[in-house]
């Protein structure tokens, strides 16, 4: 009796069907403009450690390296916002760009820490996983306006910072993946915007620290205990515990795996600070990259009147850029022409063939002039066979000029000199021929 055939039950799922809005995940790219120094480009790493894993970590950009070619490289890799990070003789900016079209918040950084203060300056640091950067971190926004209103920014800083973080489904989203949160909070009477980075840990209530440590999977040392009860009953409580304050206590529905968060259990949420920490305060709004009429600015009001003639004149420079634009590209195709006519004039003028000539195929020999001239020279008719290796020989080949050959030269040269690199992070252009 022959074997049945397995049915198949399952289908396998392509990548994308794991995430099905993953061309709407927002990207990032972080670098410095200029030479900033040492504790910034420390700032930079740890902006880029906050943002993973949707950030380019290991982003390289070098001094010939414009704000056009990232914004190139932006549109195939997915990348929708720019944070970069100046620095001039009176102050340490920071610009939040969104990519292609704007708009762009311009900040002053005026007090920065980095993470590696941060964490050493806390007695009891908290423990640091790979795991913990594998998702990305949860939003939180505080005192930000939530209503457009004139000279109030603080609702276009919100739809920002949202539009740069990824969005949360409250719905399908699993409280294991929440392991870390971003704190961005305004203050509406000073104008000044902070940020922190947690770590995000749900610790149970109403046990002891050595059952705790039972249910992280953890195995402890048992070495010195003759039984188990010794461990348990003799644990006692960490030294950070404290009190238990009402606010903290949660009941979770779901699992937390690695962290002791039992369903249906009282746990406590605690925020331990990763860095780094920023103070920033607003200085514009522009409405493109980096560029643009200016939305919002704190040190400069302009009237109604103002704006509007600022408003006319940057709309008639875009006006005179594009019509320079069209006369360039007229003055370089009449050049070409004026050009081509010369060329063809002193090709007459030497007796050779046009130029259109050239690339036109040359005459047809048929197989039957071919047997007629050697009748005619040797005398006897040709062998079928030698005609038969001839016509296998021909080839109806094209006459180029010397402009193809030498476009053909050149482009072979090209495609040999200048090989195509992969993105893994660093941002290339080629030379300019001087």
């Amino acid at each position: 009796m022959g074997k049945t055939r397995r049915k198949k039950k399952r289908t396998a799922q392509s990548e994308g069907d794991d995430k099905p809005n993953a061309s709407k995940v927002p990207k990032t790219f972080i670098m410095e403009r200029g030479r900033v120094g040492r504790l910034l480009n420390e700032l930079v790493f740890d902006l880029r450690h906050v943002m993973e894993p949707n950030t380019a970590s290991n982003l390289k950009a070098m001094k010939r390296n414009t704000l056009k070619d990232f914004v190139h490289v932006a549109g195939p890799l997915g990348v929708s916002h720019f944070i970069l990070i100046s620095r001039s003789d009176e102050h340490v900016n920071l610009k939040i760009a969104k990519v292609p079209r704007g708009p762009t918040l311009t900040f002053h950084i005026t007090q920065f820490s980095t993470s590696r203060e941060i964490l050493s300056s806390t007695s009891r640091p908290p423990p640091i996983s790979s795991n913990m950067f594998m998702t990305p971190p949860t939003l939180v926004l505080n005192n930000f306006s939530s209503e457009m209103t004139k000279g109030d920014p603080s609702s276009l800083m919100a739809a920002i910072l949202q539009s740069m973080h990824q969005t949360l489904n409250v719905q399908t989203v699993k409280l294991s993946s929440l392991k870390r949160c971003v704190l961005w909070n305004y203050d509406n009477e000073t104008g000044s915007v902070d940020f922190r980075h947690f770590a995000v840990r749900v610790v149970p209530r109403g046990t002891s620290r050595s059952v705790r440590k039972l249910s992280k999977s953890k195995i402890p040392n048992l070495s010195k205990y003759e039984d188990i009860s010794e461990f348990i009953l003799g644990g006692g409580a960490s030294e950070s515990e404290g009190e238990e304050v009402e606010g903290e206590i949660i009941t979770p529905g779901q699992d937390i795996p690695g962290q002791g968060g039992a369903q249906q259990q009282k746990s406590a949420v605690k925020l331990y600070e990763l860095g780094p920490r920023l103070s920033l305060k607003l200085v514009k709004i522009e409405s493109e990259l980096c560029t643009g009429e200016v939305l919002y600015h704190s040190y400069i009001e302009k009237s109604e009147k103002e704006a509007k003639s600022l408003r006319k004149k940057i709309l008639e420079e875009r006006r005179l850029k594009i019509a320079r634009k069209r006369e360039q590209e007229k003055n370089v195709k009449r050049k070409k022409e004026a050009k081509e006519a010369l060329r063809r004039q002193e090709r007459i003028r030497q007796g050779k063939p046009p130029l259109e000539a050239e690339g036109q195929p040359g005459p047809d020999v048929s197989d039957d002039d071919d047997a007629e001239w050697y009748k005619k020279e040797v005398g006897v008719a040709p062998d079928p066979e030698l005609m038969l290796q001839s016509k296998a020989k021909k080839t109806n080949r094209t006459s180029l000029s010397s402009d193809q050959h030498r476009k053909r030269k050149r482009l072979t040269v090209t495609d040999t000199s200048f090989k195509k690199r992969k993105f893994t992070g660093t941002v290339y252009r080629r030379k300019s021929k001087k």
